[in-house]
């Protein structure tokens, strides 16, 4: 999230789809393609009351399909509960409340001036919900800081190419395997469970069906990385378009999220290092 001071502030005329950086009272989150999304006007640029339509169809413009779509919007905007009492019957009676609610983004009741489900950019930084330790951005939470763009960290990922022109699936993996090192260092409260690998497999493989120019390799240009992490834009200059007649699916992403893992294991095994558990 762009915050800092010198940042200018965005020109006042700007149609929906034109760049524009967040002024320094703008909300942002930890998410680079969401951020990018509201960034191009997609959905609110200032970070308030986005409401689930407007997130619905903002992931339209990066070429995701309808199912894709209405999974992550219905998850997110779903209201948090860390814990749930009651009992059987509760469950019974709601039990998308238990399932959903330690993953959902929004405060209990949270609607804007119209009633209308609503969520504030940064609140995809709850803790352990959508958000989790060792992005390839940001800072994990116990750091202090788990929504803010870190420089040092976004020039780890530009850089992380080995032909300089593109990021493999190799490269992807490669990346994730040092951040999950860098971080057992820096974070002595790390917190990766069973699920983490999946995850963070899952959300750099939707980057990659997205933004990757297709199958079977799913290389993203080094310049395509720089415009989506150092300026949180959409790579329209540097040639990206979203898919018109083949939108990414579940079936593609979970492919690759598959392809991804198993390369972040084999770095690992070569290596010696284990995944924490």
């Amino acid at each position: 999230m762009a915050s800092n001071s010198d940042i200018p502030e965005r020109p006042a005329q700007l149609r929906r789809g034109d760049y524009g950086a967040p002024s320094t009272a703008d909300l942002r989150s930890p998410c680079p393609i969401v951020n990018a999304l509201a960034n191009h006007g997609y959905i609110p640029r200032d970070g308030r009351n986005v409401r689930s339509g407007e997130m619905y169809a903002a992931m339209a413009e990066l070429g995701a399909s309808c199912t894709v779509r209405a999974t992550l919007t219905f998850g997110s905007y779903y209201e948090h509960h860390d814990q749930l009492e009651g009992g059987f019957w509760d469950f019974i009676r709601n039990p998308l409340t238990y399932v959903l609610g330690p993953f959902g983004l929004r405060d209990v009741n949270q609607r804007d001036s119209e009633g209308v489900k609503c969520l504030n950019l940064n609140q995809l930084a709850r803790h352990d919900a959508v958000e989790h330790d060792v992005s390839l951005s940001r800072r994990d939470h116990a750091q202090g800081d788990n929504c803010t763009s870190q420089k040092d960290l976004v020039a780890t990922i530009v850089s992380s190419s080995t032909d300089s022109r593109y990021v493999s699936t190799t490269d992807f993996a490669a990346l994730r395997v040092h951040r999950l090192q860098q971080q057992k260092q820096d974070n002595p409260s790390l917190n990766v469970g069973r699920t983490h690998l999946l995850t963070t497999s899952g959300q750099v493989a939707f980057l990659q069906t997205l933004f990757g120019g297709g199958f079977p390799r799913y290389r993203v240009p080094v310049s395509y990385m720089k415009a989506l992490f150092e300026e949180e834009r959409l790579p329209v200059r540097e040639g990206w378009s979203k898919r018109v007649w083949i939108s990414v699916g579940f079936l593609e992403s979970l492919i690759q999220t598959q392809v991804l893992r198993r390369c972040i294991k084999r770095i690992l095994r070569d290596e010696g290092l284990e995944y924490p558990r």
